[in-house]
């Protein structure tokens, strides 16, 4: 599949091992995003840029040591996360591991759907990306009429909503 080049530019810019390379004079430098696969993703990939991923596993870090809930995560990174090389033009390939997991069934020639959600991207199913768009304008409708997203941005880590 290839990656939009909107998201490759994320990618690159926040891939400091890339960036490095790019700076030493390696022309055949790939920039790289780590993928998440974990059994809580029942209906999609989520793929962070290096640098989204390190803030990820810091935040994991500055977890209660030893906790229970900091077992978890650390355990579903190491267990449910593979780097992925962009490759030239933008192309990378999902191991069959992967696309089994997540339910990709290429060989029946499923799309795809690749969106943005603020700190890394989702690859969804076009059934499941219609799905999640049909649940999200469900829960932005029981809102209430005139109800504004934004609004929710304005609440702690921990608050109730």
């Amino acid at each position: 599949m290839s990656i939009p080049a909107k998201f490759r530019d994320v990618l690159q810019a926040k891939d400091p091992e890339y960036l490095k390379a790019v700076a030493e004079g390696n022309a055949k430098a790939q920039p790289s995003f780590q993928l998440i696969y974990s059994p809580h993703l029942e209906t999609h990939l989520e793929a962070y840029s290096m640098d989204g991923y390190d803030r990820v596993v810091e935040s994991i870090e500055e977890m209660e040591a030893g906790s229970e809930e900091q077992e978890i995560a650390m355990a579903t990174l190491a267990n449910f996360s593979e780097t992925i090389e962009i490759m030239d033009a933008g192309r990378i390939i999902l191991p069959k591991s992967i696309r089994e997991r997540a339910g990709f069934d290429m060989d029946k020639g499923e799309e795809l759907m690749l969106t943005g959600s603020v700190t890394h991207f989702r690859i969804y199913t076009m059934p499941a990306w219609e799905n999640y768009q049909v649940e999200l304008t469900r829960k932005l409708a029981a809102r209430g009429a005139g109800f504004n997203p934004m609004t929710l941005t304005n609440r702690k880590k921990g608050a109730a909503a």
